[in-house]
């Protein structure tokens, strides 16, 4: 992610993992998205 500093108009870049935003028990992180990828190719 990249946030913009608004007092000073400089941007700060932010690493961030699927880990760091959801639990491990999390509903979403069990479902196979890679399908989404044959969908999008073109």
């Amino acid at each position: 992610m990249i946030h913009k500093n608004k007092k000073n108009n400089t941007e700060q870049v932010q690493m961030v993992s699927v880990e760091q935003l959801f639990p491990k028990d999390y509903i979403l992180r069990k479902i196979d998205f890679n399908f989404i990828y044959d969908l999008v190719e073109d």
